[in-house]
Parts: structure tokens; sequence; C-alpha cells
């Protein structure tokens, strides 16, 4: 699998209002990379690469998570988003 794109400005929301600031803490913790590194890759700064990609792909587990308990799946709810953008 290759990760070099930026995530999308929708998956990017999406996945910040499935999760809390003290998940994303503890996912970059746990995965040994700076907060700073997770938030620049959440906020389409930084490209997904090797070097941070289990750390994306457990924190987008957790946002389908999130999202499938409000009973959502992430990509329904990615969508909602870009709908509400586009028509704004």
């Amino acid at each position: 699998m290759t990760f070099q794109n930026l995530l999308s400005k929708q998956m990017s929301r999406a996945i910040k209002d499935n999760t809390t600031t003290q998940e994303r803490r503890d996912i970059a913790e746990e995965f040994g990379i700076s907060i700073h590194t997770l938030n620049s890759v959440l906020n389409c700064k930084k490209k997904v690469s090797k070097n941070n990609m289990n750390a994306i792909v457990e924190i987008v587990r957790i946002a389908i998570h999130s999202a499938n308990s409000k009973g959502y799946t992430l990509t329904q709810y990615k969508e909602e988003i870009k709908k509400a953008t586009e028509a704004a």
C-alpha cells in the first residue's frame, strides 16, 4: 500500500469531528510521532507517509467507530460535509 497523498479536506474534518484531542494525543504517543506531525497530516499540511501511516490508520479506525456509534459511516459523514460545503 502506498501512502503519499494529503487527506482531503472533507476526510480531515470527518476524522477531527469524530475523534477527541486526547485520542489524537494518545495515538501520537503510542506510535512514536509528535502530536504536531499527526495534526499536520490531519490538517492537510503534511502527506501520509510510512512514518505516520500506522497512526493515521489507527485514528481513522477510531473515527469510524465514533461515526458508527452516531449512526453514520465515516464515508457518509464525509459526503454530508462535502454537500454542505458545496452548498455554501
